[in-house]
C-alpha cells in the first residue's frame, strides 16, 4: 500500500483554517465548501479546548478562548458536511480526550502539531495504534524528537506517516525558514516531506515544492473572517489558495527526473537547427579552401553525412562553387 500523502505528479494540499472560525460554526461550514472549490485535498482545523489543555487557563488565552475553542458538538456536524461536500476533513489532535470523539468520525488522517510531537509521545502512541495516516509537524522539534515519533510509529507497525517542515513563528521571518532542511528530512526519513507555511503570501510554498516538498499546508481565511482572528495575519484567501494549488502542481510536474531527457519537440526539431559549412563566397575551380571561405548556416536540405572543418580545410575544389552553397566532399579533388 502506498503512502496516503504521496500523490503522483501533484502536491497534497491542506487548507489550514485553524481558528479562523472565531467560534462561528457557519464560518467553518463556508470554509469547507471554499476549500473544495479551491481544489484542496483536505481542510483542517485545530481541536482546541483550553479547559482540556490547561489546568488553569492563562489570562493571555482567556480573552480569545471563545474564538479558538471547538465545541464537542461541532465535530459530527463538520464531518457530515465535509463528506457531503466530498473533501477530506482533519484535525490537529491537541489533547487525548478528543481522540475518542474523532475516532467516531473516521477521518482519513490525523495531524500531530509540533508541541505534541515535542512533548507528548503518549499521544503519538495512541494515534499510531489507530493505524490512520499521521502527519507530524516539526516546528518546535529537534531531530531527536522526530526520531522518537517515527520510532513510536515503527513500534506499532505503522508506516503510513509524513513530516512537515515548519517554523513555529507567526508569521515566520524569511531568515528563519531554513527551507533546505526539507532535503535533510527526505534523506533521513524516506517518507513524504512537506511544508507548513506560516508566511504571508504564497511564494515560499512554491519554493518548498521546488525543493521537493510533497505536501503543502497553508493557512486560509474567508473574506469575512474578522481581523481579530488569531490566524488572520498568516492566512491567504481561498481564491489565492486555488491559484497557488494550480501553480505548485505545475511546479511539481516540471521537476522531472535527475537526468537529461529531450522532449519529443526537441528530438523532432533539433536537426533543423544545426548549422553546416557553406561557401561564404563563390570560388573558382582549383581554389584552396581556407577558413575564411566558410560560413556556418542552417539548411533545408536533408543531410545524410555531416561534414566537419578538418574534412574541408586545405582541400582543392574540382569545380566552380556558388556563394551560400552547401559544402560537400564531392566538391573536392
Amino acid at each position: 500500500m502506498g503512502n496516503f500523502f504521496l500523490k503522483k505528479n501533484r502536491v497534497f494540499t491542506i487548507a489550514e483554517f485553524g481558528s479562523n472560525h472565531v467560534g462561528n460554526i457557519n464560518l467553518a461550514f463556508n470554509a469547507i465548501l471554499s476549500a473544495k472549490k479551491a481544489q484542496a485535498d483536505s481542510i483542517k482545523f485545530q481541536s482546541i479546548n483550553l479547559k482540556e489543555i490547561y489546568t488553569s487557563i492563562p489570562k493571555s488565552m482567556s480573552s480569545i478562548k471563545n474564538k479558538i475553542d471547538v465545541d464537542n458538538n461541532w465535530y459530527e456536524k463538520l464531518f457530515i458536511y465535509s463528506r457531503k461536500t466530498k473533501i477530506d476533513l482533519s484535525f490537529s489532535v491537541i489533547y487525548e480526550n478528543i481522540l475518542e470523539i474523532l475516532k467516531k468520525q473516521n477521518p482519513k488522517f490525523y495531524k500531530v502539531a509540533s508541541p505534541q510531537v515535542y512533548g507528548h509521545p503518549h499521544l503519538i502512541d495512541l494515534l499510531a495504534k489507530t493505524k490512520k495516516p499521521l502527519l507530524f509537524s516539526s516546528g518546535y522539534c529537534e531531530i531527536k524528537h522526530l526520531d522518537r515519533a517515527i520510532q513510536i510509529c515503527k513500534k506499532n507497525n505503522h508506516r503510513n506517516y509524513a513530516i512537515l517542515h515548519c517554523t513555529a513563528e507567526y508569521p515566520t521571518q524569511i531568515k528563519n525558514l531554513n527551507l533546505n532542511f526539507i532535503k535533510t528530512l527526505k534523506k533521513r526519513y524516506g517518507c513524504p516531506i512537506g511544508f507548513s507555511d506560516h508566511t504571508k503570501g504564497t511564494h515560499i510554498s512554491k519554493a518548498a515544492v521546488a525543493l521537493g516538498a510533497d505536501i503543502i499546508e497553508k493557512h486560509v481565511r474567508l473574506k469575512n473572517t474578522p481581523k481579530s482572528s488569531p490566524d488572520y495575519s498568516v492566512s491567504i484567501l481561498f481564491d489565492e489558495l486555488k491559484l497557488m494549488i494550480k501553480e505548485i502542481n505545475e511546479i511539481k510536474r516540471s521537476l522531472g527526473k535527475f537526468k537529461k531527457k529531450l522532449s519529443n519537440f526537441e528530438l523532432k526539431n533539433r536537426e533543423s537547427l544545426v548549422v553546416y559549412p557553406h561557401y561564404k563566397s563563390k570560388l573558382i575551380k582549383d581554389s584552396k579552401i581556407k577558413i575564411e571561405h566558410i560560413s556556418h548556416m542552417r539548411t533545408r536540405n536533408k543531410i545524410k553525412k555531416k561534414i566537419t572543418l578538418d574534412m574541408i580545410i586545405n582541400k582543392i575544389t574540382k569545380k566552380n562553387v556558388k556563394k551560400n552553397q552547401l559544402i560537400k566532399t564531392s566538391d573536392f579533388k
